[in-house]
């Protein structure tokens, strides 16, 4: 698997839970997690829970087709709500 470097600017009190996290996994798997491990984690968590909420809308569309109804075609109604959700968040 390539690995790829990245470089993320936290706030305080994101990095203290990301610590708090790596402390938690440490306890857990009984040897030391590292800030970076417990952040590959979070990102792995994070696109496990989008790709499933992909799923779920995508399963919705099916059923709303049965039902007679029309989904929206050539529309990415995810991608419009998650870059509506990052212009509320701001730069």
């Amino acid at each position: 698997m390539k690995l790829h470097r990245v470089q993320v600017v936290l706030e305080e009190d994101q990095w203290a839970e990301v610590q708090r996290l790596a402390r938690r996994l440490a306890l857990i798997r009984g040897r030391r997690v590292s800030a970076s491990e417990a952040l590959k984690e979070l990102v792995a968590r994070g696109l496990a829970e989008e790709a499933k909420r992909k799923e779920d809308y995508l399963a919705l569309l099916e059923e709303l087709s049965h039902l007679g109804g029309e989904a929206p075609v050539g529309q990415d109604l995810m991608e419009e709500d998650r870059r509506a959700h990052d212009e509320r968040l701001g730069p």
